[in-house]
């Protein structure tokens, strides 16, 4: 995880623009993923600082009803494709499953 986590480092910076961006685009990118009829499912760490628990999962379960979540152990944050490969795999898996 720490190997990773090094390798992400130098595009902090241009990762970090995305909260600028979620902010001015929205309305379309909420409105986009609430108007699909293709299947969603959120996978999510909840100690992930930029959307906190439980918060951020009860806003979006409203705002994309369609939607199924898998919420990963309570040590797993932003990325818990790296976090929690396993986990994360799991909870893929069980999502594509289901059809």
């Amino acid at each position: 995880i720490i190997d990773s986590m090094k390798r992400l480092v130098p595009v902090f910076p241009s990762i970090l623009q995305y909260i600028n961006q979620r902010l001015k685009h929205r309305d379309r990118w909420v409105g986009a993923l609430a108007a699909t009829t293709i299947p969603l499912h959120m996978i999510y760490g909840p100690l992930d600082p930029v959307n906190p628990h439980p918060q951020f999962i009860q806003l979006y379960q409203q705002l994309v009803e369609r939607s199924t979540v898998s919420v990963l152990d309570d040590h797993i944050s932003h990325y818990p494709q790296l976090e929690d490969p396993t986990g994360f795999l799991n909870a893929y898996l069980n999502f594509i499953n289901s059809f």
